[in-house]
């Protein structure tokens, strides 16, 4: 089976000439890459165009770059607003077409964002070779905005309706079907996929700094991620045998020191780099996110928390929000607030700290064990090779 991958990813050449790109939104692509190089039939190539700053951030072209150890082509392309979209979309097709005519069967290219340049290539392709392709959408969120004056929403627009006419699609939720009016037969519900190996629980991490319960958020500082719900539940909250603790960057980082100011409970921690979040995640005692449909109701069921798998394969109990982006099997393995208010907040919380250490570790490691044998790249690669190779 051929599948010719085509991402946004930078390869390892790039991050190392420019470490602050701070591209980790895209680890969903290297743990698919990853999982299909583990299914035994599949010929896998990857193409990528490195989403970067244009110029003058960066420099005026980018290079073709051949990553040899991941079989891996970063096209070149000229990095100047206004023409860096064409140039990519050309390039990325050029590399393509040289892929498709080699291969002697049928093939399956994978997009993994319903983005212009994304979108643009498959529907040259597919134009192109017809039969020979089979074009595969993957759809992590959908970028909804009521704007019509902006060039954005058009060129969303335009990405939507050519991503519709894909053969086959990988959704992170099953409200984005019924946005883009794609059929049942047309689609699985990945949710999203975690690569256990890379979040590895470390032996020589102890949970305990001090006699503390120890509650961690890690995320954006936003208000449409119920950030301020937290401050708001610890008002809610009177007994001193815990700390939250906060790690992140956003609009609402002052606001979080003041807290922590006025609250000796509250630590906040402001960016971290991503090891050290996990280690924080597997120090904490209990993990909490505050984001429900409250916040941003027209996001949230197009959107799955991927920060939730992460959550659970630490093996700690996690308390949540009810989302509608999150399907029924999850509440069964965490806290929930149902309303999503910073008081359901405080009683599921307070629930959990009344729990042995026993209690808490029961529930968290059947949380773990349920990512493990259902999310990880083997089992969400092999689900989609299996979907796709029907069509």
């Amino acid at each position: 089976m051929n599948i010719l991958y085509i991402g946004s990813f930078c390869i390892k050449n790039i991050i190392n000439r420019y470490p602050n790109l701070g591209l980790d939104r895209y680890k969903t692509s290297g743990f698919l890459i990853k999982g299909f190089k583990e299914i035994k039939d599949v010929n896998l190539d990857v193409i990528t165009a490195p989403d970067v700053p244009s110029y003058p951030k960066l420099p005026k072209n980018f290079k073709k770059e051949i990553d040899t150890d991941n079989n891996t082509i970063s096209v070149g392309f000229t990095n100047i607003k206004g023409v860096k979209q064409f140039s990519i979309i050309h390039n990325l097709y050029k590399e393509a077409c040289k892929i498709i005519k080699r291969n002697c069967e049928k093939t399956y290219v994978i997009i993994p964002y319903m983005v212009y340049h994304h979108v643009r290539v498959a529907k040259l392709l597919k134009n192109k070779f017809r039969n020979k392709v089979v074009i595969c959408q993957i759809i992590p969120d959908i970028f909804y905005t009521k704007k019509k004056i902006s060039a954005f929403y058009w060129m969303n627009k335009y990405s939507e309706n050519n991503a519709k006419r894909s053969d086959a699609f990988i959704l992170f939720t099953k409200a984005m079907s019924d946005y883009l009016s794609i059929p049942n037969d047309k689609f699985i519900v990945m949710e999203s996929v975690i690569d256990a190996n890379t979040y590895n629980l470390s032996s020589n991490i102890t949970n305990k700094e001090n006699d503390k319960l120890h509650v961690l958020y890690t995320g954006a500082l936003k208000k449409e991620h119920g950030i301020m719900k937290l401050v708001d539940m610890m008002n809610h909250i009177k007994r001193n045998d815990f700390e939250l603790w906060i790690t992140g960057i956003g609009p609402l980082s002052d606001k979080l020191k003041e807290a922590a100011d006025k609250d000796s409970r509250i630590k906040f921690f402001g960016t971290v780099a991503k090891d050290k979040v996990f280690e924080l995640q597997s120090k904490a005692d209990i993990l909490i996110n505050p984001r429900s449909d409250n916040d941003s109701p027209e996001l949230t069921r197009y959107m799955f928390p991927s920060k939730l798998m992460e959550y659970m394969l630490t093996g700690n109990p996690a308390v949540i929000c009810r989302m509608s982006g999150i399907p029924e099997d999850y509440y069964q393995y965490t806290f929930v607030a149902e309303n999503g208010t910073s008081e359901s907040l405080a009683q599921q919380l307070n629930r959990v700290l009344d729990m042995t250490d026993e209690e808490r570790k029961t529930i968290g490691s059947s949380a773990r064990q349920y990512i493990l044998n259902n999310k990880t790249i083997s089992v969400q690669s092999k689900r989609i090779v299996d979907f796709i190779k029907q069509f």
